[in-house]
């Protein structure tokens, strides 16, 4: 199950970001909560570039990244956003979730351009044992090395 907690729809501020990069961040939420795969895309750049918790160089491209994420969500159990931090460089959202019986805690670094699309998007997950047993099951389910970025 999948849930967005009452803390969030709440955010630390540092300075006051556009109205149109809050929405695409509520839109952001609401998308991956309900798995809206299309939506999700409709909020990507094209070249689009994502940094995994597993490997130091980034994927690029906004088909590779929405195939990644679909592969990662249905591997994850329990994902809930919690906290919402912004400034004018991007947003920062907390999260919780599980894999089997192991509980992870990361974060979602979120740039945006100024249409609202999302350029850049670095994932930080720990305990360091989920995230090895979180990239080996997703590169499984890819067909790809744990550590490949192609």
């Amino acid at each position: 199950m999948t849930t967005i907690s009452s803390s969030a729809t709440s955010s630390h501020q540092t300075d006051q970001p556009d109205p149109l990069l809050q929405q695409s961040m509520e839109a952001w939420k609401r998308g991956i909560v309900q798995r809206d795969w299309s939506a999700v895309g409709k909020l990507l750049a094209e070249d689009v570039a994502y940094h995994n918790p597993a490997s130091f160089d980034p994927y690029v491209g906004k088909s590779t990244l929405v195939t990644v994420l679909r592969t990662v969500f249905d591997i994850f159990e329990d994902f809930e956003y919690h906290r919402q931090f912004s400034s004018d460089a991007g947003y920062v959202l907390e999260f919780t979730a599980r894999i089997g019986d192991a509980k992870l805690f990361g974060v979602d670094m979120i740039e945006l351009n100024g249409q609202g699309l999302i350029t850049n998007l670095m994932v930080l997950i720990r305990p360091a044992d989920v995230v090895l047993t979180l990239s080996a099951e997703a590169a499984n389910r890819l067909g790809v090395s744990a550590t490949s970025t192609k």
